[in-house]
């Protein structure tokens, strides 16, 4: 008897992430801009790079994640012997085996976090968070994040919503 899977995930499959591909120029220039930078080695074939790719990459929650972090995220796609770089520099890290996570903070660029092997989403969300600053995210006005402002945002919404329900008495 045969037995096919009915159908083959590839990394290329429902890209959520905006992956640039690695060169070792590629890196540098994503260090030089002092952000956070993630490399994903990953091959095609490898069926734990697919599953990996779907259930714990291309999810709204690491995508929302890196770009909250202006993580730099890079594709080391061992698919086809391309690319001298990625192995020269798969070597010098001792990856030996897709999958592989680096995770290169700006506060140690020499010094990766490292996820080998099958990991959930919810250890890749971890070692995001110990990679990244928390000076790394954007800073996107909210009157409800902002300690000072968000305290007059909120009552200024408490007296609107006040205001309506008096509003709404004086009809009835």
């Amino acid at each position: 008897a045969i037995v096919s899977y009915p159908y083959w995930p590839t990394f290329e499959a429902d890209r959520q992430i905006d992956w640039k591909p690695f060169s070792r120029s590629a890196l540098e220039e994503a260090q030089a801009s002092g952000r956070p930078v993630l490399v994903n080695f990953h091959a095609d074939w490898d069926m734990t790079t697919a599953w990996l790719s779907q259930r714990a990459f291309e999810t709204p929650e690491v995508r929302d994640y890196l770009v909250k972090h202006r993580l730099i995220p890079l594709s080391a796609d061992w698919t086809e012997p391309e690319s001298d770089d990625i192995y020269q520099f798969a070597e010098a890290h001792e990856v030996r085996s897709v999958p592989a996570v680096l995770i290169f903070s700006p506060d140690s660029p020499e010094q990766p976090i490292i996820l080998r092997g099958a990991y959930s989403q919810q250890q890749l969300m971890a070692t995001l968070r110990q990679a990244t600053p928390p000076s790394a995210a954007t800073d996107e006005w909210s009157p409800f994040t902002s300690p000072i402002v968000g305290g007059l945002g909120l009552l200024y919404l408490i007296g609107f919503a006040v205001a309506l329900i008096r509003n709404r008495r004086l009809r009835d």
